[in-house]
């Protein structure tokens, strides 16, 4: 398994980059790598978990009222995303009830000095089951990491924020493919225009029923399924 130029360097029969616009011949040309080795690159090799293909939206489904938000930042959140996020969603001037993960205690309460009604920030430690947590929000807000492609797996409507430099691939490509919203980059984030963006994406139906349908065209579920046939052919040969 590679993300992207980590993991390149070993010597396989079978490399798996399950990231969205992976090139291999970017980090893994032929001569670079093992003879008769194969390269399964892109997200049609996504691998997901029975929790998250079980909880596939079937279709976007209207907007609830106040608006539920899941801000999740990384099971560490080691630059600590959430404080400085989350008061962007809350500054949108709309209804809204936030599901903010806090990967630490020091988060935590950062999170709960924030000046709020407390209806409106529900702080939870990490947990396995972001997946259920994702399905019953109406949009998400996260990093740029690999937790957006069961985001966008589950058709869920995402905004992104590149928190940290392995980050900026998915962040553009999921950008410019319009399956996410872009919220900027932490070390220069700017809370207004956040804020702006995420009002657009709450007041707009069609733009969030868009962008969940073409993150679910994009991501189809099925990559471990094509991974197993891979390795299997493999093994078989």
């Amino acid at each position: 398994m590679t993300d992207y130029a980590f993991g390149t360097g070993q010597a396989a029969d079978l490399y798996v980059d399950q990231n969205l616009g992976a090139d291999p011949s970017r980090f893994l040309p032929p001569g670079a790598r093992p003879a008769g080795s194969q390269v399964l690159s892109g997200i049609e090799y996504t691998l997901f978990r029975d929790d998250v293909l079980d909880r596939r939206r079937v279709a976007p489904r209207p907007l609830a009222r106040p608006a539920r938000v899941l801000a999740v930042f990384g099971g560490t959140d080691p630059y600590g995303a959430a404080p400085v996020v989350v008061p962007a969603i809350l500054a949108t001037g709309r209804p809204v009830e936030v599901t903010a993960v806090a990967a630490t205690a020091d988060l935590a309460h950062r999170l709960s000095r924030l000046p709020v009604d407390p209806a409106e920030l529900q702080i939870v430690p990490p947990t396995p089951e972001l997946a259920e947590l994702a399905q019953e929000a109406d949009i998400v807000v996260s990093a740029a990491g690999s937790s957006v492609w069961e985001f966008l797996c589950l058709g869920v409507p995402t905004a992104l924020v590149c928190v940290v430099d392995n980050q900026v691939d998915g962040y553009r490509h999921a950008t410019e493919l319009g399956v996410a919203t872009p919220l900027g980059h932490l070390e220069t984030f700017d809370p207004g225009v956040a804020s702006a963006r995420l009002a657009d994406l709450l007041d707009s139906a069609d733009l969030r029923q868009r962008q969940a349908r073409a993150g679910q065209a994009l991501v189809d579920g099925k990559g471990r399924d094509r991974v197993a046939e891979a390795l299997l052919a493999l093994v078989n040969a």
